[in-house]
């Protein structure tokens, strides 16, 4: 019984790493992705990482998910 009980417990280790390594490439990307920032010295394209509260940023178009800064 010890023997299954580990098998369950290291088969769902396993899947939560892979899991969080997906959810982190996923995560990258999505810091990576360039966006148009209103600057006083017009306008700059920035990563989305680099995005500040009270930054304004222009939206071109609008998609499903929300954008919360």
């Amino acid at each position: 019984m010890l023997s299954l009980q580990t098998f369950v417990v290291v088969v769902t280790m396993i899947r939560e790493a892979f899991d969080d390594f997906y959810r982190f490439l996923r995560d990258r990307d999505v810091n990576n992705q360039k966006y148009k920032k209103l600057t006083r010295a017009g306008v700059v394209s920035v990563e989305s990482a680099r995005i500040k509260v009270g930054d304004l940023v222009i939206v071109e178009k609008v998609s499903v998910t929300t954008m919360v800064v």
